[in-house]
């Protein structure tokens, strides 16, 4: 497998379902195969918002997941992206645009994109939804 997906940007919507959900295993799986795992920053603060916005999380339970998310996720500085954010966002439709820093961080790390989000599919970078990615993986298991 880690050779297969040796780079996935994750969007915030993968990592926001790894903390609420039951996929922080799978996460958790990939990175100790040896697939190396990024966010752009821009995807971290994104995911934290989203927490915080939640009823009935505390700031200390987002303050927790955040830093389980960074054991495992490297940052990828904005401006290690800002020489492909023209590539990118002239590759997403006018919804797609906040969008941008994931693309532009393919295109950064060689990586491929680990997202739920329809805007990215046809912009020529690889996406993967978690679904394919853990059938890839039992199918590498076998």
């Amino acid at each position: 497998m880690t050779s297969d997906f040796p780079r996935l940007i994750l969007d915030a919507n993968i990592m926001v379902s790894a903390l609420l959900g039951r996929s922080f295993p799978f996460l958790l799986r990939l990175f100790e195969a040896g697939v190396q795992l990024f966010a752009p920053v821009q995807q971290l603060v994104e995911t934290r918002h989203i927490l915080m916005s939640r009823p009935g999380l505390s700031q200390q339970w987002v303050d927790a997941q955040m830093a389980r998310l960074h054991a495992l996720v490297m940052p990828l500085h904005p401006a290690l992206l800002d020489d492909h954010e023209a590539k990118a966002r002239s590759r997403l439709s006018e919804r797609g645009q906040p969008d941008w820093p994931i693309l532009a961080a393919t295109y950064a790390t060689g990586g491929a994109a680990w997202s739920r989000d329809k805007d990215l599919f046809g912009t020529g970078a690889p996406v993967w939804s978690t679904k394919v990615l853990m059938r890839e993986m039992e199918q590498a298991d076998a």
